[in-house]
């Protein structure tokens, strides 16, 4: 049994982000008079992005920055495929979907630019 909970430890560890934000949709989905009271403010939403990025960057090795540093070819055709041709894609696969509110479908084209 403890074996098992070590492997979830590690599982919830490597996977927080997705795990959080999954967390969060479901919490919000069955309270949603708090996500109402928070997106009264710009705060929550700062906070977060912060949040995120300060997360990533504390499990980030330093011998995996430079890694990535020293192959910057690979980086930046990494960049371009991920920030340009999925954007690209995703455009063209949306734009002939009709969807009731306009912002569902901005949504999901920057849902498809994420990296």
């Amino acid at each position: 049994m403890a074996d098992r909970l070590k492997q979830v430890g590690k599982f919830a560890e490597a996977q927080c982000l997705p795990l959080g934000l999954v967390f969060s949709m479901v919490f919000g989905a069955l309270i949603p008079a708090l996500g109402v009271a928070a997106s009264s403010g710009d705060w929550l939403a700062i906070f977060c992005v912060v949040a995120i990025f300060l997360i990533g960057g504390m499990k980030l090795k330093t011998a995996e920055a430079k890694e990535a540093m020293a192959a910057w070819q690979t980086t930046a055709a990494g960049m371009v495929s991920i920030l340009c041709l999925t954007s690209v894609t995703a455009c063209l696969l949306t734009l002939p979907i009709p969807f009731a509110p306009k912002e569902f479908k901005l949504g999901l084209i920057i849902f498809f630019c994420m990296p």
